[in-house]
């Protein structure tokens, strides 16, 4: 998982929504980022790099923030959660089906498999082995924003704004071979920074990266740019009420 921070403003992400359960009517639009970086960079004293490289770290920051909780009892809720499906049956009518969401999941996967489906004790054991499988991946995934950020850290120096640093985050660590990286903007023609998590947990990676690491990176993207909105406008409303003040 990886993003960039240009001018011009490329960022090639998925859109999601917001992890905390806290319903939006959209999420981040590459759009609306690139305009709001480029309205902010007009009116910010800072140079194009300086930017970059902050933002860059702000949204590192918040995303590891919005990445949930390695939390046994809260995966094994959603995995728990009863949800309704179509299938379409052999001849061709459409039936509902019910059930937990982490069995239909664990059914479907080996159905695409050719492979019996899991019921009673077996289905039990299954569950448990997703849940710690689930519970690893999203370890992994929340370590994989730290080497970014302590990256950035050593190079941006206003921090003020930056989201909070989770408590679970300073008992982490990364291999030798890291699971994550950072590459600064410098000045040029073309100034960008990467900010990379390349954390991959066996097992149920895919997963875990896909229903966390996306959303978790959305959001981010989402309230860093309702950021840069808000203060480019008060930036603004400052300077014009200084130009009017000296006019009076």
């Amino acid at each position: 998982m990886a993003f960039h921070l240009m001018v011009p403003f490329n960022v090639h992400l998925r859109r999601g929504s917001d992890p905390r359960k806290v319903q939006m009517s959209e999420g981040w639009e590459q759009d609306k980022f690139d305009a709001a970086l480029k309205d902010y960079i007009t009116v910010s004293r800072r140079t194009v790099p300086e930017v970059i490289n902050r933002k860059a770290y702000f949204i590192a920051r918040k995303s590891l923030w919005f990445t949930v909780k390695a939390d046994a009892p809260e995966i094994r809720s959603r995995l728990n959660r009863t949800i309704t499906i179509e299938r379409t049956t052999a001849s061709g009518r459409t039936e509902l089906s019910h059930g937990p969401f982490g069995a239909i999941l664990i059914n479907s996967r080996l159905g695409k498999k050719g492979q019996p489906g899991l019921y009673g004790a077996a289905m039990r054991e299954a569950l448990a082995k997703l849940i710690a499988a689930r519970v690893r991946s999203v370890a992994f995934l929340k370590a994989g924003w730290l080497p970014a950020i302590r990256i950035l850290d050593s190079i941006v120096n206003d921090k003020e704004g930056a989201a909070p640093f989770p408590s679970e985050a300073n008992r982490m660590s990364w291999s030798p071979k890291q699971i994550g990286d950072a590459v600064a903007a410098k000045p040029g023609d073309l100034p960008f920074a990467t900010i990379v998590n390349a954390a991959i947990a066996s097992h149920d990676s895919r997963g875990a990266l896909q229903i966390y690491g996306s959303r978790a990176l959305d959001t981010a993207f989402y309230d860093e740019t309702q950021s840069m909105i808000e203060e480019t406008r008060k930036r603004m409303q400052k300077d014009a009420d200084k130009a009017n003040a000296q006019m009076a």
